[in-house]
């Protein structure tokens, strides 16, 4: 049986290979985020050391930098989340209504052939 639907089936694949494209570059960003907060910390450290304000101590660890990090890269998880998650269920709806479609004709299909209607028994429209 050939299969209907080929652009509704393409545009299921598309939404679902985005989706997982969404959740890499999610998990990238966590990734950069939190390293970026966490070197730029030690930087601003070892600069004010070397302006003479002392960075804070701590052989140049900086907790704000690892606290502001965690705190961006929740932002971007929860973000990031949603919308791999959205994308994804669109893929999914597409997939579900081309199945209810599938199905539907089915179900039609087969009480034809169960109870196959007389002439008689379809009302007519008097105009």
């Amino acid at each position: 049986m050939k299969r209907k639907y080929g652009a509704l089936r393409t545009i299921s694949t598309i939404y679902k290979i985005l989706a997982g494209l969404a959740a890499i570059i999610t998990v990238l960003l966590i990734i950069g985020s939190c390293l970026s907060s966490f070197f730029g910390g030690m930087f601003a450290n070892q600069l004010l050391e070397s302006f003479g304000r002392g960075g804070g101590g701590g052989g140049g660890f900086n907790a704000a930098g690892l606290i502001f990090g965690a705190i961006i890269s929740f932002i971007v998880l929860l973000y990031g989340g949603v919308i791999t998650v959205s994308l994804y269920a669109m893929g999914e709806m597409v997939d579900l209504l081309i199945a209810l479609e599938e199905n539907t004709r089915l179900t039609a299909s087969m009480l034809q052939q169960t109870h196959p209607t007389q002439q008689s028994d379809v009302p007519t429209v008097s105009s």
